[in-house]
């Protein structure tokens, strides 16, 4: 999945990105959510403010769960977010199978160049 974030307080899984949505889940501290879905709010409202970051959460210490979790609220940064840059392919085929079409990775060589790599999965 595209995003990770991780938190140093224990933080609510919501079933939409507001805090007015029940909560259906818990993060414990330092445990890692992962989604592949950001919302940001487009206007200041009385439950968010414009810039406001929720994450759509596919997993959550390893295990599937579907709900949304505040990164940013009110302007209160509470999670750190990592973005790997990968994004999963829609599933191909009728069989819902999501398949890698390439990666790119970028490195840093000893010499200090930084070099850009597109790779492709053998069958």
């Amino acid at each position: 999945m595209r995003y990770t974030i991780t938190s140093n307080m224990v933080m609510s899984l919501r079933s939409d990105h507001t805090t007015a949505a029940a909560k259906i889940g818990l993060l414990d501290v330092g445990k890692p959510a992962k989604g592949d879905d950001l919302w940001v709010a487009a206007q200041t409202t009385s439950l968010a403010k414009a810039g406001d970051k929720w994450l759509h959460v596919k997993e959550m210490d390893g295990k599937p769960v579907d709900g949304w979790m505040a990164i940013i609220h009110l302007g209160n940064v509470y999670c750190t977010l990592v973005d790997s840059g990968i994004v999963d392919p829609p599933p191909t085929g009728n069989d819902g199978v999501k398949r890698i079409i390439k990666a790119v990775v970028t490195y840093e060589t000893v010499d200090g160049r930084t070099l850009t790599k597109e790779v492709f999965p053998t069958a």
